[in-house]
């Protein structure tokens, strides 16, 4: 008898299964860590790095060390990717070696984008050459972890609305801003959409609840950015479903989006920078600017570091130092100008290139594939698109959450027996 989490594991084989929920897990358990509507700041470092997180890629790495996954993974890939990615590695270690005023930080964020890289490597190798875990087992985990991280945003917010002083735009559950709670809403309703299409039985009313709920946030949230990502993976899906689940894909789409927007509208706000009349810029919101939010002078900013920059870039995490912004800010809410200014022109555009034939790959794959590969897909195009306004490759998390809808996609292809050795279809 198999447990509807183990995906085909015996159950003697504990590690196997260990292993899975320890994937699926870590958003909520960086949730329950940071559970504190006092809000600490001590704890940002926990928010922005997602230890557990780190804990479970670790394991992935490690794991596919022994089993001999991530070499195969890298002795399959094309010559060109193995030489890009060896390179950005070399001038990342330069860019954070030369980084300046927080050079330290700079070093400790570049090792964690070294981890996510080769995790998400491992786990590939993992699934295309263990099976452990399967991508239906994976996709089970998954809507279940993420029930239950947004199980805990919403009893975060319903704890804080009785909290004097509490600081609603900084959140501080997994995050420091209530923008990325709802960026982190968008990759499960991108799950859920998706699997609502595919799903069977439980797995399907799971996910029109998680779809829903997650939906419910972001509008609540008043946040745009994961809401043109939303927007975006609907588009995708349209291009990857099969001719008869198109018509079920909008249809989920359209109407988890009205239920959405009604509990969204009967909820309370707490100030003006929440709410779904925010986010269809009905309301008005104090010092917010353009419809862009400040993000246009941001980038014309952004541009100018990277042009007089240094070759290799000024580095990860010095953005805030260095960008003498109108607002504070981490990064310049744009995937690719990020990746100009942390590593010059060389490394960043070899970022983007890479980046790029990676997601080129995936939705061609996906398309093969066709109506299974949708829970992965939808995550990786809603990501790319969040990516046009908005910096998902700065925080662990949703890095994280990013490979794992790669790993979704190219897992359906593979069950599907769609796919071939690696990097060469």
């Amino acid at each position: 008898m198999k447990s509807v989490m183990d995906g085909g594991f015996q159950r003697s084989d504990m590690p196997r299964r260990a292993f899975l929920v320890l994937l699926v897990a870590a958003p909520a358990i960086t949730a329950l860590l940071t559970f504190d509507h006092g809000q600490p700041r001590s704890l940002d470092l926990l928010r922005e790095f997602a230890y557990p997180v780190l804990v479970a890629e670790l394991v992935a790495i490690i794991a596919a060390l022994i089993s001999g996954a991530l070499g195969k993974v890298v002795r399959d890939m094309p010559s060109w990717v193995q030489g890009g990615l060896l390179l950005l590695f070399l001038i990342m270690a330069i860019s954070a070696s030369q980084a300046e005023p927080m050079r330290a930080f700079s070093l400790l964020k570049t090792g964690a984008l070294y981890v996510h890289i080769l995790a998400g490597l491992s786990l590939y190798g993992l699934v295309w050459y263990e099976g452990t875990p399967s991508a239906a087992s994976l996709r089970s985990g998954l809507l279940w972890g993420g029930a239950a991280f947004l199980g805990l945003v919403i009893a975060f917010a319903i704890g804080a609305a009785g909290q004097d002083g509490f600081h609603w735009t900084y959140f501080g559950l997994a995050s420091q801003n209530i923008r990325s709670i709802a960026s982190y809403a968008m990759i499960f309703a991108a799950l859920g959409l998706g699997a609502a299409v595919t799903g069977r039985g439980w797995e399907r009313w799971l996910a029109v609840l998680l779809l829903i709920a997650a939906l419910t946030i972001i509008f609540w949230s008043g946040s745009r950015g994961p809401a043109l990502g939303w927007l975006a993976a609907i588009v995708a899906g349209l291009f990857v479903a099969a001719k008869g689940d198109r018509a079920k894909l909008v249809g989920l789409g359209i109407g988890s989006s009205v239920a959405a927007g009604v509990a969204a509208l009967l909820l309370p706000v707490p100030n003006a920078y929440f709410g779904l009349l925010r986010l269809l810029g009905i309301a008005e919101v104090p010092g917010a600017g353009d419809i862009s939010s400040g993000r246009l002078e941001l980038w014309r900013l952004t541009v100018e570091k990277i042009v007089d920059g240094p070759f290799f870039g000024h580095g990860v995490a010095q953005f805030i130092a260095i960008v003498d912004a109108p607002r504070p800010q981490a990064f310049p809410h744009n995937t690719l100008l990020q990746f100009l200014f942390n590593w010059g022109w060389i490394g960043g555009g070899l970022a983007i290139v890479l980046l790029g034939a990676l997601a080129l790959h995936l939705f061609a794959k996906a398309r093969l594939a066709k109506s299974p590969a949708l829970p992965g897909i939808l995550i990786v195009v809603s990501v790319l698109a969040l990516g046009m306004i908005d910096e998902p490759f700065y925080d662990s998390l949703p890095i994280f959450l990013f490979m794992l809808g790669c790993i979704l996609s190219l897992g359906a292809a593979h069950d599907a027996g769609k796919y071939g050795i690696p990097g060469n279809t």
